[in-house]
């Protein structure tokens, strides 16, 4: 997972993406991190199941005492797993808020990419229209002398 955070980091920065690729990029890595964490969960969750079948089975073929011996403990792993899963949704929303956060500053670089292109055009303006008002004033002055 890290290999390929990195691998998407570096051609995300190599080949400078515009906006729309960026936020593709922001999206897919999303959806690959989602996607593995849903699998992992989900992978988890049958094991689970069936280790809780298995587990149930034993417990109706023991006498009574050791039954219920095995159903507190169920119960103890049962709170485990609610405390896991609670866990794993705090570990969502941090990741949720890395991924804001990541896209506030992919914002916060569109903007200032648009702020320096437009004083660049400012600039570049300014520049046209003094070299503009520079001819102008030397044609008057050759006018100006050709009439004298």
């Amino acid at each position: 997972m890290d290999q390929q955070k990195s691998r998407l980091k570096r051609r995300y920065q190599e080949a400078r993406l515009g906006k729309e690729e960026r936020d593709d990029y922001v999206r897919k890595f999303n959806c690959e991190l989602l996607k593995k964490r849903l699998h992992k969960e989900c992978d988890r969750q049958l094991e689970f199941n069936k280790e809780k079948q298995r587990f149930v089975e034993e417990i109706f073929k023991q006498d009574e005492e050791e039954s219920r011996r095995r159903l507190e403990e169920t119960n103890l792993i049962d709170k485990m797993t609610e405390q896991e899963k609670e866990r794993e949704e705090k570990r969502a929303a941090m990741l949720q808020a890395i991924s804001a956060l990541h896209k506030a500053k992919i914002q916060e670089m569109d903007l200032r990419q648009k702020e320096e292109e437009q004083s660049n055009l400012e600039w570049f303006q300014a520049q046209t229209e003094s070299t503009w008002l520079f001819m102008e004033i030397a044609d008057l002055m050759d006018e100006k002398e050709q009439t004298n």
